[in-house]
């Protein structure tokens, strides 16, 4: 029997591709490296990424990540207690940016969403809506 899979974090070594920091990433290959991320994080928690508690520990993983964000951004506004307000820096605010879009990408792939598919519907809907909205506008 599997045990229960842990909320695992992004614990990978860091990638030995010096071409993926010259250039911009295309969101296939964010997909497929997420893909290889479900892989390694289903056999290193010893679970079936295709279970419900395998999709919900990574819905976990994702709010985890825009609570650490958050954090971030109240510290670079200098709302955060003081103490954590000093542990502020821009690399950590773009290093939990990353987090959550990583988390994202390997949720996505968790729940068999087509990713680049989703973020085009999304996109042309908020076009149509602001074009809309620019309509009523000018009326």
């Amino acid at each position: 029997m599997a045990t229960q899979p842990t909320l695992l974090g992004l614990e990978v070594p860091p990638s030995t591709n010096p071409r993926r920091r010259k250039r911009d990433l295309s969101l296939a290959e964010v997909g497929s490296w997420a893909r290889r991320q479900v892989s390694w994080i289903a056999r290193r928690s010893q679970a079936d990424s295709r279970s419900e508690l395998f999709l919900y520990t990574q819905a976990a993983k994702l709010v985890e990540e825009v609570g650490e964000l958050h954090a971030q951004l109240l510290g670079r506004s200098k709302l955060q207690r003081r103490g954590k307000s000093q542990e502020f820096d821009q690399a950590s605010l773009e290093g939990e940016f990353a987090d959550v879009i990583i988390c994202t990408v390997i949720l996505a792939q968790v729940a068999g969403v087509d990713l680049g598919k989703a973020l085009v519907a999304k996109m042309d809907a908020v076009d149509e809506r602001v074009a809309a909205e620019n309509l009523t506008d000018a009326v």
